[in-house]
């Protein structure tokens, strides 16, 4: 009785702490975002939104990355894509290219969320039209 006890409390902190996992890698999940602002616009608001507080920011392929310092660890880096759309819009999406993890939870994943929100949270504040693709099925 006490072996199945003990048997069914692993599998509880197993699968609490796996869940606890997704849930951190659900809140740095991919968002795109379809605005009418311009791409200078849109690389200003991530300079100031993601690439501050001691992140670096550069152009890669023609991407911006921005990235942590390689003082906190293992570097985490975010990504902004900007594609032009019909109509005069424009689509951004952004998402997390690195980051660290230990045992398959990522580690640092709330800074990498609240980043990511600012960004969008900020697009939707200067263009009130905007229109965000979460990623989250409805």
């Amino acid at each position: 009785m006490r072996s199945a006890f003990g048997f069914v409390m692993l599998v509880a902190i197993f699968a609490a702490y796996w869940g606890y996992g997704r849930l951190l890698i659900n809140g740095f999940r991919p968002r795109t975002v379809v605005t009418s602002l311009g791409e200078a616009e849109l690389r200003q608001i991530f300079e100031r939104t993601v690439a501050s507080s001691g992140w670096k920011s550069g152009e890669r392929e023609g991407k911006l990355v921005a990235q942590s310092p390689l003082v906190t660890g293992i570097r985490q880096q975010i990504v902004l894509i900007i594609e032009p759309e019909l109509g005069g819009r424009t689509k951004a999406q952004i998402r997390v290219l690195r980051y660290s993890h230990r045992y398959g939870t990522p580690t640092k994943a709330h800074t990498l969320r609240l980043r990511i929100n600012s960004f969008v949270s900020a697009v939707q504040k200067t263009d009130t039209t905007a229109t965000i693709d979460d990623g989250v099925m409805r």
